[in-house]
């Protein structure tokens, strides 16, 4: 696939003494076409970066001026244009480098570089965002050249199958409007020269599938068989198969079982040994799951972590896809609600009143109130109460007495909520199956909706991120210090934190509860409340527990707010949050 050109370069490089080597003399520089002095050379390091908006994006024009589906050259506002000083500096804190993005190298042939040919950014992992070309003496002599074809110019163009794009700016631009930046009366050795292409990420849209086995490592489902070893992480391929190859995250359940030690799975799209948050938190013998909404990394793959409590501890792992986002408008676009409760067993809310019976699908209607009747997905919390037996509940547009997936593992006498994003069936209905080991065992559940999907662009699209911690009161991230009281909500700003656009209406993210000194749940929303009358996050004492939110904003700039409900007061709980996406209009 051709790549698309996104932004020429607006002015010509010229030598700055800020960047000569401390220990050298400036140099009178030569005329073009001068042989250079012996040994000199030069260095252009090429960094790419992914900023959330174009409100970021330094030296840009108005977003309006820009056409958001790239492949059209996007100029240069030389008028809001400065100077670059240093590369870690001048990148705003919240653009992060990106990987596997190309710039444009362009040249007389008798270049060595590859003249014509895509330099690509580190693609090694740790997010370098950058790639370093050396031009010898001869090749300078060639690059100080003027006049097509001879010279040396470079420009960015997007990665192949990504859209998106921002601005490029390097040391030192002239402003001079001829879309290029040469390479010419340079006089200084090893003089290093950054360019830094800013480029907006690329928001997405949804596409529902039906839930799909996509990796099971005890039998060898998506190529990886036998239990993980802990802190060895582990990649397996996602897209290719039910999953497009352009898809750029994916939504599903994650599970864990047959572990031999508590501890905690991270799933990602990079690979890391050694993961700074956490997904789904267990102890042993429990199976558990947890619901994901993640980026994809190079080539489609996810990566899994176990993290136990020693050595030669092992679990396996489960991973079901309900979806995928693509970076077009062919999907669907995402409108946030306050969480509301469209079905509870115990009571009739939603129609089904008394505990559903193993391998008994019950359907409900979803469409129709809050969620309306142009909705093909929705996101929302499920929870099971009053289980007369261990099993596990699934959750899907079609119903199903005996379903290949789950959604919800469980022991006896433990309430307990896992996230879901999922299609609705036919007429905008959902259906539930519980599961049981034996007959005759029924279980109570609870659905809370949280936000639904529609197929045009009257919604929000979907960013993902690297997972980040945003909120942990067991240290003050998130500006919250000391564990959450019963009944007394806290709220947190969300916006501008761990990458998150000043303008996303909703997040995707982990809470996570620990410390707890009782039982009882966590609430998150977009609105502080003491009283909430929906759960979020169900827990017993002494179990540090996560789950997977899809949740709207609140006011300018974007906050949520947690609380801690015990059954009784004086009980405390820490909470964390880790943001893996957010939502942008």
């Amino acid at each position: 696939m051709k790549p698309y050109r996104i932004l020429s370069l607006v002015a010509a490089l010229g030598l700055m003494a800020a960047f000569a080597p401390a220990a050298a003399t400036a140099a009178a520089a030569p005329a073009p076409g001068a042989a250079p002095a012996a040994g000199q050379a030069v260095q252009m390091t090429l960094i790419q970066t992914l900023c959330s908006s174009y409100t970021v994006v330094p030296a840009n024009k108005t977003p309006a001026v820009f056409d958001q589906t790239g492949g059209h050259f996007a100029e240069l506002d030389t008028s809001h244009q400065t100077v670059l000083t240093d590369p870690t500096t001048d990148i705003p804190a919240i653009c992060t480098r990106a990987d596997g993005w190309q710039f444009q190298l362009y040249g007389d042939p008798g270049l060595s570089v590859p003249v014509g040919a895509p330099l690509t950014t580190g693609t090694d992992g740790a997010h370098t965002g950058s790639v370093t070309i050396t031009l010898d003496a001869n090749e300078l002599a060639l690059a100080q050249t003027t006049g097509a074809p001879t010279g040396l110019w470079v420009s960015e163009i997007m990665q192949p199958g990504v859209a998106g794009f921002g601005a490029l700016r390097c040391f030192t631009d002239m402003n001079n409007g001829d879309d290029r930046e040469n390479i010419q009366g340079i006089g200084t050795s090893n003089l290093q020269i950054y360019c830094i292409a800013y480029s907006v990420l690329p928001a997405s849209t949804y596409h529902a599938l039906a839930p799909t086995r996509l990796l099971d490592t005890r039998n060898g489902t998506g190529g990886l068989s036998g239990p993980l070893s802990s802190h060895v992480a582990a990649t397996f391929q996602v897209s290719g198969g039910v999953v497009p190859a352009n898809a750029i995250a994916v939504t599903g359940n994650l599970t864990v079982t047959g572990q031999t030690s508590n501890g905690y799975l991270f799933i990602g799209p990079t690979a890391t040994n050694n993961p700074t948050s956490s997904t789904l938190n267990f102890p042993v013998a429990d199976d558990r799951a947890n619901a994901v909404t993640v980026g994809l990394g190079t080539g489609g793959t996810l990566s899994i972590t176990f993290v136990g409590s020693g050595p030669s501890k092992a679990a396996y792992v489960i991973f079901d896809v309900t979806g995928y986002f693509t970076a077009d408008t062919s999907g669907a676009t995402y409108h946030a609600l306050t969480p509301a409760r469209l079905l509870d067993t115990r009571n009739g809310t939603g129609g089904l009143s008394g505990p559903l019976s193993s391998h008994v699908a019950a359907t409900f209607q979803v469409s129709g109130g809050v969620v309306p009747a142009n909705a093909i997905a929705v996101t929302g919390n499920l929870t099971v109460t009053g289980q007369t037996s261990n099993g596990y509940l699934f959750i899907g547009p079609t119903a199903t007495n005996n379903p290949t997936s789950s959604t919800l593992n469980f022991p006896v006498a433990d309430d307990r909520a896992n996230a879901v994003t999922v299609g609705l069936g036919t007429g905008g209905t959902l259906s539930i199956t519980f599961v049981a080991p034996s007959s005759g065992q029924s279980a109570y559940v609870i659905f809370d909706v949280t936000g639904y999907f529609t197929a045009d662009t009257s919604g929000a699209f979907y960013v993902p991120l690297t997972p980040a911690r945003i909120l942990d009161t067991r240290n003050g991230t998130g500006g919250i210090f000391n564990p959450l009281s019963s009944h007394s909500a806290q709220s947190f700003a969300v916006g501008g934190q761990g990458r998150v656009s000043s303008s996303a209406i909703a997040v995707t993210g982990n809470l996570t509860v620990t410390g707890q000194t009782s039982n009882g749940y966590l609430f998150i929303g977009p609105t502080a409340t003491n009283n909430p009358t929906s759960s979020t996050l169900n827990f017993p004492v002494a179990d540090d527990r996560a789950n997977s939110a899809t949740v709207a904003l609140s006011g300018a700039g974007g906050s949520l707010s947690v609380t801690f409900v015990a059954p009784g007061p004086g009980p405390t709980a820490n909470a964390i949050f880790d943001v893996s996406g957010y939502f942008v209009p």
